[in-house]
């Protein structure tokens, strides 16, 4: 099993990398729109918080450190405009391995479940956690998700072009970048 990253909540400015330009999606790479933001939306609203917009900035600075990354570590970068970061292992398509969950939601509701006692998750966290391979020591992600202080959202997913298991559900890495 993974664990889920410490988070890093840097300052906005450590790091000034501009994103590049043409970032293209390929077979390997997977820059993720809005399609999440009605789920995302229904966990905000279950906690009473502003509900998050899709920020294409953020989307952009997300799929940079993914890509950053080549999907095979979790190291966090905040470029210009993101405020925090989520990171998590896992796929974009889906698999026997997700436990039937979408992909993405799969590994969101994992990071909500670093603290697997909240009565908003509904008792999920075991399973969830047993389907997305994971482990949890930190709350980080989850305290970032579900802070009244993010309004804004944008993920993207990078996979990792050494993967050789189509079976993994370690495929590539998850990012999200709020504000």
């Amino acid at each position: 099993m993974h664990s889920l990253a410490v988070i890093g909540l840097l300052a906005a400015s450590a790091s000034a990398a501009a994103v590049p330009q043409g970032l293209k999606s390929s077979s390997i790479t997977k820059r993720d729109d809005s399609v999440h933001l009605p789920f995302i939306n229904g966990i905000d609203a279950s906690y009473n918080i502003p509900l998050k917009q899709w920020n294409q900035q953020l989307v952009d600075n997300a799929y940079k450190t993914v890509m950053d990354n080549q999907g095979q570590t979790e190291i966090h970068e905040l470029n210009p405009g993101s405020l925090a970061q989520v990171l998590s292992p896992g796929r974009y398509d889906q698999n026997p391995s997700t436990g039937g969950y979408d992909p993405f939601e799969l590994i969101y509701w994992a990071w909500l479940c670093e603290v697997p006692d909240d009565p908003q998750l509904g008792g999920r966290c075991p399973q969830v956690l047993a389907d997305a391979s994971l482990t949890v020591s930190e709350t980080g992600h989850h305290d970032i998700l579900t802070s009244p202080d993010y309004t804004q959202i944008g993920c993207a997913f990078f996979q990792n072009p050494t993967q050789t298991d189509p079976n993994s559900p370690f495929q590539g890495i998850w990012g999200c970048d709020l504000a």
